[in-house]
């Protein structure tokens, strides 16, 4: 809830159930439990689930406008080719896109940066 709606809301409340609007705003979350539903009047039961369903084919409604504009634009390639990590037997390396020259051809030979190894420290046993 952003900070406006939030006050929207509990304007809302005030306004109309004036000093119960706290009591109002509990008895609203407690009728969202499915433990309590037995307890609440059966037209409020039935528009609760009017409400559900309608926003049920609300989603579903702009679900199917959302995937129709997503197959209506297009999605460009990225500008940039991505790092891709490879492991050798014989050495750590990773492979790195081809290196462009100065006229932006891409040039025939990979550049390829080894990774340093790292020198394994052990500890001295402890004494007893």
């Amino acid at each position: 809830l952003t900070l406006r709606l939030y006050d929207q809301v509990g304007d809302s409340f005030r306004t109309n159930f004036g000093t119960h609007a706290g009591w109002a705003l509990s008895l609203l979350f407690c009728a969202e439990l499915p433990s309590l539903a037995h307890v609440l009047p059966e037209p409020l039961l039935l528009e609760m689930k009017l409400f559900k369903q309608e926003e049920k084919l609300l989603n579903a409604a702009a679900a199917v406008q959302k995937k129709k504009r997503r197959a209506t634009t297009t999605k460009s390639p990225p500008s940039t080719p991505t790092k891709k990590k490879t492991r050798s037997s014989s050495s750590s390396s990773v492979s790195v896109p081809p290196a462009k020259n100065n006229e932006g051809d891409i040039t025939s030979t990979p550049i390829v940066a080894k990774k340093k190894k790292r020198k394994k420290t052990t500890t001295p046993p402890r004494k007893k």
